[in-house]
């Protein structure tokens, strides 16, 4: 069985969250402003827990664990 256990999966309330916060780390769109680091562009679908299921068992994985972001 093939396992992952480092995924990220932010939920709709951690991403409102964000944008509302002013300082970093904050969300501007979809790009992740971090206090001395460059902006990393988020890719929503990524986030998506539907999406992430049809990747996960296209991979094959038979466990994948959330890690608290």
């Amino acid at each position: 069985m093939r396992v992952d256990v480092h995924q990220h999966l932010w939920t709709a309330g951690f991403v409102e969250a964000l944008r509302e916060r002013t300082a970093p780390p904050l969300l501007d769109g979809w790009t992740l402003v971090l206090d001395g680091e460059p902006d990393y562009p988020v890719d929503p679908t990524d986030h998506d827990v539907a999406q992430r299921l049809e990747l996960n068992r296209a991979d094959r994985l038979g466990l994948a664990l959330v890690s608290l972001s």
